[in-house]
């Protein structure tokens, strides 16, 4: 069989014979990932439509390496939250739940360290209208993002101190209470955080696997977004600035 392997950017080609197996399959002892999904946070919504989510790459969970991505066979879908497993010191919590794979809602076109990058579609335009009517009760989509858009903050404009996140784990968008302890520059772990909000810390335990992508707001604008846990203690995490994530 004639394979082509990509590697550190080159591409070039291989012929390797298959082996007849006592269970009589022929195979030729390559790994291959053909396929990969998550479930996190939207972070934020241009009025171009494009996207930003995660607020860190995407990575096989095998290797931990940066999986490359293919713009035209990698989506972004709905997802349908089932139950959440509430993080505990040592042992992350996260969000047990579904991929919805039809209608997709845009593309991915950058999977990079500090975010995953797209350009959604007409039923992200819809779907982010009609879960958003929870939080922001209104009578269009014109209407919400006139008056609900939050703007950008530069790093100079953070501080420490209170905060908030928005977050989808109840399986809908809400507020929640947080404190800022710490704003370090650099690429990404820029705000060490700490969950104050008594329901979500009924409700997670804290941060957990899923709400990597929740937006942090402060002072009425966008600074960041949560992207890490720490393991021994889920009440606290970490966030990137939004200037970061582009």
């Amino acid at each position: 069989m004639l394979l082509t392997v990509y590697r550190q950017k080159q591409s070039f080609k291989v012929s390797i014979s298959p082996i007849l197996t006592e269970e009589n399959d022929y195979k030729l002892g390559v790994w291959i990932r053909d396929d990969s999904h998550g479930i996190g946070t939207l972070t934020y919504w241009n009025s171009d439509n494009s996207f930003g989510t995660l607020g860190h790459g995407m990575t096989d969970i095998d290797t931990n390496e940066l999986l490359t991505i293919d713009s035209k066979n990698s989506h972004l879908f709905k997802a349908q939250t089932y139950s959440v497993v509430k993080g505990k010191q040592g042992n992350p919590g996260y969000v047990s739940g579904s991929i919805l794979y039809q209608p997709p809602l845009g593309s991915i076109y950058k999977n990079g360290g500090n975010g995953v990058l797209g350009n959604g579609n007409l039923d992200l335009t819809e779907y982010i209208y009609q879960t958003m009517k929870n939080l922001y009760p209104s009578h269009s989509f014109n209407e919400m993002v006139a008056k609900y858009s939050y703007p950008l903050a530069k790093s100079n404009e953070i501080s420490t101190g209170k905060a908030k996140i928005i977050s989808f784990i109840s399986g809908k968008p809400e507020f929640y209470e947080i404190c800022i302890e710490k704003v370090t520059n650099g690429n990404y772990k820029n705000l060490t955080l700490k969950v104050t909000d008594e329901k979500l810390l009924k409700l997670s335990g804290g941060i957990i696997q899923g709400m990597s992508g929740s937006p942090i707001i402060q002072n009425g604008k966008l600074i960041g977004a949560v992207t890490h846990v720490l393991v021994n203690n889920p009440t606290k995490g970490y966030g990137i600035f939004i200037e970061n994530m582009s």
